[in-house]
């Protein structure tokens, strides 16, 4: 509706219509703690309570999509950020 095709500064909400394919089966949308879509507008990453990062081509938008997981927290990844120049996760 209303905010759809406003230009936000972060684009960092879990929940929206460009990354709905990141609740899939068997999660919910407390699984997932972080988001965030590179400046290019190319990649989602995504946190998730299990400790792994999922990057997904950007928008995340259909059921059909598959992602790239990686693995290395113990617990929940509570923050995620491309950098300005899309190089890197912190």
């Amino acid at each position: 509706g209303f905010f759809r095709d406003t230009r936000w500064a972060t684009e960092s909400v879990v929940l929206g219509w460009d990354r709905k394919h990141i609740f899939g089966p068997g999660y919910s949308i407390n699984d997932c703690n972080s988001v965030d879509v590179s400046p290019n507008k190319v990649a989602l990453v995504a946190g998730y309570d299990t400790g792994d990062l999922r990057l997904y081509s950007y928008p995340a938008i259909s059921n059909q999509m598959t992602c790239s997981i990686f693995y290395g927290h113990c617990c929940h990844v509570m923050g995620i950020k491309f950098t300005r120049d899309d190089r890197y996760l912190i």
